[in-house]
């Protein structure tokens, strides 16, 4: 079993060449100050496994699995730029912890979000994990991969285009008046040719 994650220039590329510069003081930078990369990430890990894990036929239905266990537990001790403690969980962490040390089901740990933690003792049953963590370089490679089971990806996301984009495809900035919220995990779960453009379909998290 393979888990697979990429990150795109762009998750809906209505240009499969299109490619994004930005310089800093020619873009305006609208921060979501409420969003945890860390529950991002874990949530999408687990969509993942859950999805992979059904494809192959190693569970019988999709089983949901803890998000909030990996973001209690799945945080990797490492140094960022500054010399500090990097204290954000990224897809790939959550995919290695799981595969290393396993997961238990939802039911089995405090729901997403719960302020409240288990004794030290308790012991969930936790579910083995087989298989390999594989960082798509481009985007064909990408789109072969999905072919047979969800893909993660990272989406530049501008306000408010992502706000209006309602039934249409998503392309990024388009005027003066975009503003660069950040990146967001999200997962590739069908691809399309329109008028010979390679258009994905995705969930955001």
């Amino acid at each position: 079993m393979v888990y697979v994650s990429v990150q795109l220039q762009m998750a809906l590329p209505y240009d499969p060449n299109f490619r994004m510069a930005i310089q800093i003081g020619e873009i305006k930078i609208d921060r979501d100050l409420e969003h945890d990369s860390s529950v991002s990430a874990a949530i999408v890990a687990v969509d993942l496994i859950s999805s992979t894990r059904l494809a192959h036929k190693l569970d019988s239905a999709y089983t949901e699995y803890s998000a909030q266990y990996l973001v209690d537990n799945a945080l990797p001790k490492r140094k960022n730029r500054q010399g500090g403690t990097d204290l954000k969980l990224t897809v790939k962490d959550c995919l290695e912890f799981a595969l290393k040390k396993g997961i238990p089901k939802a039911e089995d740990w405090p729901h997403l979000g719960s302020v409240l933690k288990p004794p030290s003792s308790y012991k969930p049953a936790l579910v083995s994990m087989k298989g390999d963590v594989i960082e798509a370089k481009t985007t064909n490679e990408a789109w072969h991969l999905s072919k047979d089971q969800p893909v993660a990806a990272k989406l530049h996301v501008f306000s408010p285009q992502i706000d209006l984009v309602g039934e249409g495809v998503y392309c990024g900035p388009s005027g003066e008046d975009s503003g660069y919220v950040g990146l967001r995990d999200c997962i590739i779960v069908q691809e399309d040719k329109i008028m010979g453009k390679a258009i994905a379909t995705v969930k955001v998290w």
